[in-house]
């Protein structure tokens, strides 16, 4: 796997990213299978997750916090979108993202870590 710089930070993200919307909950999707396709991108070095909060309201965030806790040892960048017009809709939820995640992330992804 390649690796770059994440804009002006010092992170060093895969250049392969890992688009969760297939595993949302969709029809025929399997979170079995999921997070076992999830944990090989992994092991071949993919530090990159892209999910959305309209890939099945919240659903593939719930299996990278699965995968992320299944892997204590390495640092991940998620990249989590949102349509503005829903965000009054999401703004305790996002308070309380950030307030439980930004420091654990920023404590992972520091160069001290």
């Amino acid at each position: 796997m390649k690796y770059r710089r994440f804009g002006r930070t010092n992170w060093q993200v895969s250049e392969i990213g890992y688009g969760m919307w297939g595993m949302a909950g969709w029809t025929g999707s399997d979170d079995e299978q999921s997070l076992a396709s999830m944990q090989l991108a992994i092991d071949h070095g993919c530090t990159f997750f892209d999910t959305a909060w309209g890939y099945g309201s919240g659903h593939s965030e719930s299996l990278l916090g699965q995968i992320v806790r299944a892997n204590p040892e390495k640092n991940f960048l998620q990249l989590l979108k949102f349509r503005p017009r829903i965000l009054s809709g999401l703004a305790s939820v996002i308070s309380h993202w950030m307030i439980v995640f930004l420091p654990t992330i920023s404590r992972n992804m520091s160069p001290a870590a």
